[in-house]
């Protein structure tokens, strides 16, 4: 029994990496294997492959959900929509507007983008997308290495990881093979702004949904379609 404790472990510490791996490589995997359309934009991709696409970020999420439903209740970062505080506070007003400004931007870029269709994938995709970014980040990685001291060092190392390999594959999709190491190093960088807004934000106005609300506003509902 003692043996398989080193193994357990290994798996445990490339838990995030595995479902960094899902969330930003299968479907390029898929993509290139099956030759399909060299598109990077997920709105302007297919509907098949759209749901491919939208469905590993999808398949990172169930995973990461399964492997919570091991913790408490009190560790599970999605136990906290809101700021635990009166809703008279500057916390919680400040949280509602955040998800306030989330709701009316994805409606006005609903009704008002042209094509509809191309507009329902940018939004639908990213929703699901940022979900992903903060599962594994909060949920998984934090989970991991707060105990050993490094919980936020490893949501930062989280984003950055995956932000990287996400621009990195993002070019080799796009056939822009001379900006491959500025992709890596930029998406990293990138990533690890996000992951430190992300902190602040959990931290004040604070909860789960807030960051979440934060990242989909910047990242898709505003440069989405920029």
């Amino acid at each position: 029994m003692e043996a398989e404790l080193p193994l357990a472990r290994f798996r445990r510490v490339f838990r995030p990496l595995n479902l960094i791996l899902i969330h930003q490589g299968l479907w390029a995997l898929l993509l290139l294997g099956a030759d399909g359309p060299r598109i990077t934009d997920p709105g302007r991709l297919p509907w098949d492959w759209w749901a491919i696409r939208t469905g590993c970020a999808a398949l990172a999420i169930a995973i990461a959900l399964l492997y919570l439903r091991r913790m408490s209740p009190m560790q599970h970062p999605l136990s906290r929509i809101l700021p635990g505080d009166r809703p008279s506070s500057p916390r919680m007003q400040a949280g509602f507007a955040v998800l306030g400004l989330a709701l009316m931007l994805t409606v006005a870029r609903l009704l008002t983008e042209s094509p509809p269709e191309m507009a329902l994938k940018i939004v639908a995709f990213g929703a699901i997308d940022a979900l992903a970014y903060q599962l594994i980040a909060f949920g998984i990685a934090f989970s991991l290495y707060d105990a050993a001291g490094w919980g936020l060092g490893a949501v930062i190392g989280s984003f950055a990881l995956s932000w990287g390999l996400r621009d990195l594959i993002l070019n080799i999709i796009g056939d822009n093979q001379s900006a491959l190491l500025f992709a890596l190093v930029g998406g990293a960088i990138t990533g690890a702004l996000i992951g430190l807004v992300s902190i602040g934000l959990r931290k004040w106005p604070g909860g789960f949904w807030i960051a979440w609300a934060a990242q989909f506003i910047v990242i898709t509902l505003i440069a989405g379609f920029a």
